[in-house]
């Protein structure tokens, strides 16, 4: 970084305004938000920012220092759409409600950012597990999945260049945000990733992974609201895979680059490969399926039932031995549940993955 400090050149030209606008997505104004965000308000407390909350509710009578934005939309994409428009720092922070920030992060975040090649950026969510079921979801997420709002990034201990970040901490600088158009996000699920990729594809921005950044989350109930999240993923990477795979079959760019105003096949090629491994693993299923079936015309084919039936065991091994090994102390009947509960999770995501890919409404 040089010597040059954007951040200080905005604080002395507007000493009014804040530096960093922390953006929280609230779903319900129950009795835990106004915790959460009162722990938040403590963390920042003297530093240049300020806090502004994306509720799906109308809240009567919120506390003076927050600025709340009601959107009554289900898409967390929208929501924080409506809210950046009214904040007034030149950084971004979108984070969800039951994130707790570690003392230090709003500063860490503004130094960070003072290099002027950083756009966006963001760190871990390092799950609070006070529970069987946020244990057993912890491990899915962190050795096996990868595939939650929480879990598209796995934890990591050093700093990185990826393709996306986790959907609960995620920070941008604002001119960024308005001139790739906001999330533009109008169903649940892969708002983040939608950003990451018109962000890397639109300016060519690079999106940096700071462990530094991390904050403390909690993860959605499982199995119910779990799968359901994992569901949601799913069905937008789905929905990103079809779009990518179309456009490099026509040749067609999806966005501009950011060296001669046109987006190559290879800009587009590495969304199809990380995407295409879903759908090769769902076409295997159902084969098996038709294959197994007692009804099947293809009865004759027992060989290609059993490659197949092999093919799914030893992938199914492969995630059952990340789990079971997990380093950290995770207590035994954890990972056995785990273990088990591969199947339902990878079911869960594959089925809405195919959803997403084959449902062009």
């Amino acid at each position: 970084m040089g010597s040059y400090s954007p951040n200080s050149d905005w604080t002395t030209h507007h000493p009014d305004t804040p530096v960093l606008s922390v953006i929280v997505s609230v779903d319900t104004i129950n009795e835990q938000a106004p915790q959460c965000l009162d722990d938040i308000l403590k963390v920042i407390g003297d530093s240049p920012c300020e806090v502004l909350v994306a509720s799906r509710e109308i809240w009567p009578d919120p506390p003076p220092e927050l600025t709340v934005v009601s959107c009554a939309s289900d898409s967390r994409g929208e929501r924080y759409d409506r809210a950046a428009w009214r904040a007034r720092g030149r950084i971004l922070a979108f984070l969800d409600d039951g994130v707790c920030l570690p003392d230090g992060w709003p500063d860490r975040v503004i130094d960070f950012f003072d290099d002027p090649d950083v756009a966006i950026a963001g760190g871990p969510v390092l799950v609070r597990t006070r529970s069987r079921a946020d244990r057993v979801g912890a491990l899915l997420i962190d050795h096996h999945l990868g595939a939650t709002r929480m879990g598209s990034v796995s934890s990591s201990a050093r700093p990185q260049v990826v393709a996306e970040l986790t959907e609960s901490n995620v920070l941008i600088r604002k001119d960024v945000f308005r001139r790739v158009g906001g999330f533009r996000s109008p169903r649940t699920g892969g708002e983040t990733m939608r950003l990451c990729h018109a962000v890397r594809s639109l300016l060519g921005c690079k999106v940096h992974y700071r462990p530094d950044l991390a904050v403390f989350g909690s993860l959605r109930s499982f199995p119910g609201p779990f799968l359901a999240d994992v569901a949601a993923h799913g069905r937008a990477r789905g929905e990103t895979a079809r779009v990518s795979l179309v456009a490099a079959a026509r040749r067609f760019p999806t966005a501009q680059s950011a060296t001669d105003g046109r987006a190559s096949v290879d800009d587009l090629a590495p969304s199809v490969v990380a995407f295409a491994f879903p759908t090769l693993l769902v076409l295997l299923v159902f084969l098996e399926v038709v294959l197994a079936a007692p009804f099947t015309p293809f009865r004759h084919l027992r060989l290609a039932e059993y490659i197949g039936a092999t093919l799914l065991l030893v992938l199914y091994l492969i995630q059952v031995g990340r789990v079971a090994l997990a380093r950290g102390a995770v207590r035994i009947e954890d990972r056995a549940l785990a273990a088990l509960c591969l199947p339902l999770a990878s079911v869960t995501y594959l089925g809405a993955f195919a959803l997403g890919f084959f449902d062009t409404r």
